[in-house]
This record gives C-alpha cells, structure tokens and sequence, in this order.
C-alpha cells in the first residue's frame, strides 16, 4: 500500500505487522492495522482498529459474519425501528413506561439517543420466526401511536437519506439559508450520493445586510425583534424558495454560543422555520428551541431538528 502510494514505511507503521501468534489475523481492506481473533473455551475475542470507518468495514463484512456462522442457534431476531425529536430520553422513558412493562419477555426495547434524536429499537428474540415477525410488528404499531407526537419515521435510515428519497420520489427540491449552522445543513444533505438531483444550494447569511440582500428579510423586523426571532426565521426560508428556486426550505437562526447569550435569548436559544412553495403561495412554519451552553452540541441539535422539522413539515403536505 505506502509503495503504490509513493510514501516510505516508518517503523511504527511497521510494527503493525507484529501479531500474537495464537490469533487469526483477519485481513483489514479498509487500514493497515489487522484485525485479531482468539478462540478459547469456546469463547471469541475479537481485537480490531479504534479508526471508525475500519472497525465498521471489518464488523459487516467479516466479524458479524463469522460469529452467524460459528455460533448458529435456532433463536431469530427480528428488529423495528422508530425515531422521535422534541422529547428527551427520560420524559420518553416515562411515557412508555406501560408499554415496556408489558412486554414480552422475548421482546427487548433501546433507547439510542443522538443529539436531539432519539431511536427506539424493538427486538425480539424467538425460536418462532412467524411469532417474532407478528409480534415486533405489532408492537411497533402500538409504539407508534403512543410517540405520535414526536414520530419521524419507522424507516432504520439516517434522516437525510430519507430526505433524499422523498424529494426524489416526487420530483421535488430543497435548499437551506443558515446562519448558526454555518452550512452545516446542507453539507449533511450533500453527503448523500445523487444529492444534486433534489439539493438547490445554500446561502449562509451569518450577517444582517447578507439576510436583507439575498434573503428579502425587512431592515424593520431585524432591528424590531432581532436575527433571532420567528419573524426572521421566516422570512429567511421563504427568501430560500424565492432565491434558490426550490420545493422546500429549510432556515435557521440562532445563539450557538459561547458568547453572544442575553437574559431574553440565552446561548442555546434556535428559531427553525421550514417553507414549502404551494400551488397558491408559500406555506411556512417555525419552531423555537432551547439547546445547551456548548457550541458543537447546539450546532449539532439544530441540524437534527431541522431535518426532522422538514420531514415532519413534508408528511404533513402530502
């Protein structure tokens, strides 16, 4: 690999070479660093890289494969999803008390927080296929009538593939007008191979005049009620429909912090407004929040819920 590369191995490079000599040395495709596998007592330990993307190649394509096949037992595991926003976890957990206590022993329920985003998976656990099948299916239903509120979809996809096969499917576009998330929006959504199908652009309007010259926010409103303000949220997400030409916008404003905080609008405070052009005018909505002290975190929720904002804005007009 360093000599297709042109680059010389130094020697901490080399002494990745150096194994245990009772492991089977699994090769890593993604790294340089080996993956190890010990038996003994019938019990596997398994040693692979800390680098994310590494670990995660080596775990589908060989770990989880070969402990399905060396521990194979007649039990199936049948998994369903639901992810909500709005909620914290231990309100949520409060709210589905009965349902967890009545469910069935085989039956597990997880709470997998994300900043902002919270996914609850359901697992059975049986030796019935049929069972566990009817049964998870079921209680997802009853799950999500009981999260409704908070839903944003049963799919196990992250939310912005899910919003590039929404707005793909109906031949619909997008585009954001940021400020506090510093495009981080749209860097998300662009993630997405094929993205430039449904993705319009961006227009990261951190200051004032930016806002009333590409945006058509009113001079008046920012000086009446701030940047930070529903009146400007809005007016930043219907300027995105006008500017960029798109089906959907998403607008965020907001005190990301460290500084910046007063007593009426503290660090943490977001105003999040999503636009949707209609056949007669643009329809908007907007959404205040109440985020942390901490600027990476608020970043972050602001971006989770404004997804979830456009795809709960994007059921709504179907």
């Amino acid at each position: 690999m360093f000599r297709n590369r042109g680059y010389v191995m130094n020697e901490l490079t080399r002494n990745q070479a150096f194994v245990p000599e009772k492991a089977t040395i699994i090769q890593n495709e993604a790294g340089t660093a080996p993956c190890t596998w010990f038996e003994q007592d019938e019990k596997v330990l398994v040693s692979m890289p800390g680098v994310p993307f590494e670990m995660k190649w080596l775990m589908e394509n060989e770990i989880v494969p070969r402990l399905k096949q060396q521990f194979r037992r007649d039990v199936y595991i049948k998994h369903r999803t639901c992810c909500v926003s709005g909620i914290g976890e231990a309100a949520l957990a409060i709210e589905l008390t009965d349902f967890e206590n009545n469910l069935p022993p085989f039956v597990k329920l997880a709470y997998l927080p994300q900043s902002g985003i919270i996914r609850l998976r359901l697992s059975a656990y049986c030796e019935d296929e049929k069972k566990a099948e009817e049964t998870i299916s079921a209680l997802q239903q009853q799950l999500k009538a009981l999260i409704k509120a908070y839903f944003i979809t049963d799919l196990d996809k992250s939310m912005e593939i899910l919003i590039g096969e929404k707005l793909r499917a109906k031949g619909m576009t997008v585009g954001t007008a940021e400020s506090c998330t510093g495009g981080a929006i749209a860097a998300l959504l662009t993630s997405v191979p094929g993205s430039s199908a449904y993705y319009r652009g961006s227009i990261i309007a951190y200051s004032n005049d930016v806002k009333q010259r590409l945006l058509c926010v009113k001079e008046k409103d920012l000086a009446q009620y701030g940047a930070v303000s529903r009146q400007v949220v809005e007016q930043m997400a219907l300027g995105a429909l006008q500017t960029l030409g798109c089906d959907y916008a998403i607008a965020t404003s907001g005190i990301a912090g460290p500084d910046g905080g007063t007593d009426e609008k503290p660090v943490g405070t977001v105003w999040i407004a999503v636009a949707h052009k209609e056949a007669v005018k643009a329809s908007v909505v907007a959404k205040k929040f109440h985020f942390t002290a901490i600027r990476e975190q608020n970043i972050q929720r602001a971006v989770n819920a404004a997804l979830a904002m456009l795809l709960s804005h994007e059921r709504r007009a179907k």
